[in-house]
């Protein structure tokens, strides 16, 4: 659990993973799941905390120990990051995170319909940014990351993980027999727009 930098925070954190852990119960890994806590000032501002799995069996949250969001965030805000990070960790088991902006962007719109599937809130702020027609990127190889999701290039922020959220929650409601957690490890081509 957080110390130092974090102790403060702990509560938060505690509370997080209780709630999120036996929701997402279902889920099952191949291998242990490490979930590291760390202070860190690159996090979504709107937040104080941000996400990520960088390889199979490791969540890093990243939290802003002076970010005065953190504690100010809705309720769920915090439970709802961990079920999203919770969600790519299990798709490192199957296909992973993907290496084009297509696959990217299937693990992304996954992860947030199954957040939304365990808490029923409206999507993040980032999955209703804006609704971009990207199909003719969605094989790209060399994609920037942050020009996508992040905003750090010409596109408004978060238009991947907005395009990437309707475009799985448009799938979802096709087929409704299928779920965020049954599609956890199917490839990316599946969702082929």
């Amino acid at each position: 659990m957080p110390g130092g930098a974090l102790r403060r925070h702990r509560p938060l954190v505690e509370a997080a993973l209780g709630d999120v852990m036996p929701r997402a119960a279902h889920l099952e890994f191949n291998a242990p799941l490490n979930i590291v806590v760390q202070p860190g000032k690159r996090v979504i501002p709107q937040r104080g905390a941000v996400g990520d799995v960088p390889r199979p069996g490791l969540i890093l949250l990243t939290l802003d120990p002076d970010s005065a969001e953190l504690a100010t965030v809705a309720n769920r805000a915090p439970a709802r990051m961990i079920a999203h990070e919770l969600h790519h960790a299990r798709r490192w088991d199957g296909p992973g995170y993907g290496a084009t902006l297509g696959e990217a962007m299937v693990s992304e719109g996954l992860a947030g319909a199954f957040a939304n599937t365990l808490y029923g809130d409206p999507p993040e702020p980032w999955e209703t940014a804006l609704t971009p027609e990207i199909a003719r990127y969605w094989g790209q190889r060399e994609y920037d990351h942050g020009r996508w999701f992040f905003g750090t290039g010409d596109l408004p922020d978060w238009a991947g993980y907005t395009w990437a959220y309707g475009h799985i929650a448009a799938y979802l409601a096709r087929y409704r027999d299928e779920s965020a957690t049954s599609l956890a490890t199917v490839d990316a081509a599946h969702f082929v727009p």
